[in-house]
């Protein structure tokens, strides 16, 4: 009887303990997110559940999104809609995801590769599912850093590579919030902050959207050391040296607080340049307003640069040079070329930016005033490889981007930007602010020239704008134009929309009989050259052209004969009336 009841113990005991050991239940954390919305955050202790349907319990995703009380509807192994959000609804080829704690490892018991039915819980795993968003993740060099260094704080957006496997990016020009205060992460996803305080730093990636990251706590350390006599112990905090990053959004703002009631942002120049800064970047709100102006506004001037960053200006908001406005910017353009260059025969700049403009107005090689204008250029270059300045030689580089294969332009291209690099200063900047803004634009893959980063960045005042706040509002606005397209790592080849080709038809020209000689008038008269009503009358009148018999029989059945006779009888009665009309 004893040894019944020892053995019936001693399953009992069993029973319990394999069964707590089976179906302990587990905490984690669940989210379910839909783009910028949140159907469910929240810690949760998930049950066993019947995952598979097969009998066994197991703790799941599956079971904490059913005991979360949120509504799913899943397609064997995989969900097919939760809280009513359908995978690929009405075709829009967004299906829903899943990470535990943002694994995308790949191997046969990774969460990654397994169903939500699947992967069996662990405690304190934090549960993802997300559709219509990717989340951001964070990480820091060092949590428990000395007062006095600095910590390099990143930030990662889960994308997609090329072949459709999930890859971690930089979360470039997203922020981190620093106890709840943002700071702009660079283009790289990092942020340089240096520890000033043993304060405790609260830590979180946002980027708009994208879901938040986790939150990180970073704890810095006080370093004490002894006074001159060895007894006295002090705290030390070494000198406060901040290390900005440049904010688009920033800079954004302030050229929009200088916008001007009718949608301008002071003279052509200041315009035309923050409508290539809005085009590379800038909001719906920015380009449509820009669009407004520059479309009911045209630039009517005898300046080569003048139409050719007109133009650019256009390009960059989507706009055609051609047609796009009352006046064909191209064709302005088009018509300065003497045969070997454009514009100003003392300017360099008039060349390389037709080039800029006319390479996406369906401009190539194959065209005479492209190839020759490259053969010009190539001719004209310094032996140093500059173009006289940093921002031209810079402009230089970007305008022969495409022609690589015409002979002679790579290796100007390579001396271009060894001048450049050989000029960079130790803070990372070229002169001033613009020529850096140009530079890191045109060069942003060389690996030094993007120092020039940190050196905008420190350019950067608290409005926004690049530039001491003591100077000029015109030039801080034309600087911080420039400086943000660079930032974004985007050319203006990237920035303009490419239009095809266009003829430019050129219009016969009115002949004026008081300018030219006799036998050229009564010549342009018989090829039917003029054009004009009220000059032909004039040379009707006159003694320098008088109709042939051919020419009166033409003319007799016809309006011309008509208008003719009627001229004679009414002229004089009539003159003020014509001084008044155009023809």
């Amino acid at each position: 009887m004893k040894n019944k009841i020892i053995l019936m113990s001693v399953f009992v005991f069993c029973g319990i303990f394999f069964s707590s050991v089976a179906f302990a239940d587990t905490t984690v954390n669940l989210q379910i997110k839909n783009g910028t919305s949140t159907i469910y955050d929240g810690d949760i202790t998930v049950s066993p559940c019947d995952s598979e349907g097969d009998g066994v319990l197991k703790e799941t995703p599956y079971c904490a999104i059913v005991q979360s009380g949120t509504a799913s509807d899943w397609a064997g192994l995989w969900v097919n809609s939760i809280g009513g959000v359908l995978n690929n609804d009405g075709g829009n080829g967004v299906y829903w995801m899943w990470l535990s704690n943002l694994s995308i490892d790949n191997c046969p018991t990774c969460s990654y590769s397994l169903s939500g039915k699947q992967y069996v819980l662990q405690n304190g795993d934090k549960i993802l599912f997300y559709y219509n968003t990717n989340p951001l993740d964070i990480s820091v060099d060092k949590t428990n850093p000395k007062v006095g260094e600095s910590i390099t704080i990143k930030g990662k957006e889960l994308g997609l590579d090329s072949s459709w496997n999930p890859v971690w990016n930089n979360a470039s020009n997203g922020q981190v919030l620093i106890n709840g205060v943002p700071n702009d992460l660079d283009s790289n996803g990092e942020l340089i902050f240096n520890i000033t305080s043993g304060e405790t730093l609260s830590l979180k990636i946002k980027k708009s959207g994208f879901i938040d990251s986790k939150e990180l706590t970073v704890i810095p350390e006080e370093v004490k050391r002894s006074g001159s006599s060895g007894s006295y112990i002090q705290n030390f905090v070494a000198p406060v040296v901040i290390i900005k990053s440049f904010s688009v959004d920033n800079a954004f703002n302030f050229l929009y607080s200088n916008k001007a009631s009718d949608g301008s942002y002071g003279s052509p120049l200041y315009t035309d340049w923050v409508a290539v800064a809005v085009g590379a970047g800038g909001s719906d709100e920015q380009k449509n307003n820009l669009i407004k102006y520059l479309t009911e506004n045209n630039l009517d001037s005898s300046l080569v640069t003048d139409n050719e960053r007109r133009a650019m200006a256009l390009m960059s908001l989507g706009i055609n040079p051609y047609t796009g406005t009352k006046v064909n910017y191209i064709k302005k353009i088009v018509d300065s070329f003497d045969g070997t260059q454009f514009g100003d025969k003392d300017l360099y700049n008039d060349d390389i930016f037709a080039l800029v403009v006319l390479k996406n107005a369906g401009y190539t090689t194959n065209d005479e005033i492209i190839s020759k204008d490259i053969k010009y250029l190539i001719g004209e270059q310094e032996k140093d490889g500059s173009w006289g300045s940093i921002d031209m030689t810079a402009a230089y580089v970007e305008a022969m981007r495409g022609f690589e294969k015409v002979e002679g332009v790579s290796d100007s291209v390579s001396r271009s930007e060894n001048y450049i690099i050989s000029n960079q200063k130790i803070d990372g900047g070229f002169e001033n602010a613009s020529s850096t803004a140009w530079v890191l634009q045109s060069m942003f893959s060389n690996e030094q020239i993007l120092k020039a980063e940190k050196y905008l960045a420190s350019k950067q005042e608290s409005d926004g704008g690049v530039g001491e706040l003591k100077e000029n509002k015109d030039s801080r606005v034309w600087t911080t134009a420039y400086a943000i397209p660079a930032v974004l790592h985007k050319n203006w080849g990237e920035i303009l929309y490419k239009f095809p080709k266009q003829d430019i038809v050129v219009p016969t020209p009115v002949i004026n009989v008081l300018n030219k000689d006799k036998k050229e008038v009564i010549a342009a008269y018989r090829n039917n050259k003029i054009e004009n009503k009220q000059k032909k009358l004039e040379l009707i009148q006159s003694d320098i052209v008088k109709p042939t018999n051919n020419d009166q029989k033409k003319e007799n059945n016809g309006f011309f004969s008509k208008v003719s006779s009627f001229w004679d009888n009414t002229r004089h009665s009539f003159s003020w009336l014509l001084d008044k009309l155009s023809f």
